[in-house]
């Protein structure tokens, strides 16, 4: 693993437990390495957590790579696990954490929308599929791509979730069910 990856999977770790309240110094302690070397791979934390940001979109696009070509799965379940696609070092994520990054950097906060409102391809295309095989009904997808956005936009932007005790991971989990009873056509 090269030292830029290195740096930002400790950070990962370190967002993860610590908040925004981690430090250069944590990471440099954990990879026992100096400051020095980590401000010669970003300039700033600001600019770390704008890698740390673009690591997760980017291993949730594999993830969901994954998840459309996996064989084994029917198109209704790639349809419910590629829409809430969060690799496992997310998972525990509270949604306190991205209220920080909302309070601390808008910048950063734009950034994680960006990623949220493009490379919708894979997913565009199991709705269609879904549709063509009869699992869901014909919906409109920039209709339901707009509620998905925007539902998760609301838990990065709100603490809601964290008042009533709720993980980001089970904020999706519970969304996409919502989702699924509303677009799955049922048997009779």
């Amino acid at each position: 693993m090269e030292l830029t990856d290195e740096i930002i999977q400790t950070a990962i770790k370190a967002f993860n437990e610590k908040g925004l309240k981690f430090t250069m110094d944590d990471i440099a302690n954990e990879l026992h390495i100096s400051k020095k070397t980590i401000y010669k791979q970003f300039t700033n934390k600001e600019e770390l957590l704008h890698a740390l940001i673009d690591e997760a979109f980017r291993e949730i696009k594999i993830l969901e790579k994954n998840i459309y070509e996996d064989p084994k799965l029917s198109t209704k379940e790639k349809i419910q696990k590629i829409i809430i696609a969060l690799p496992v070092p997310y998972e525990s994520f509270n949604s306190n954490r991205f209220l920080e990054i909302r309070q601390a950097s808008p910048f950063l906060l734009e950034i994680m929308k960006e990623h949220l409102e493009t490379g919708w391809e894979l997913t565009i295309k199991l709705l269609e599929q879904g549709m063509e095989e009869g699992v869901i009904g014909p919906i409109s997808i920039p209709v339901l791509r707009i509620m998905i956005t925007a539902s998760i936009e609301s838990f990065i932007s709100s603490s809601l979730l964290d008042e009533n005790g709720i993980t980001y991971s089970e904020a999706l989990d519970d969304m996409m069910s919502i989702l699924m009873k509303g677009i799955e056509l049922n048997e009779k």
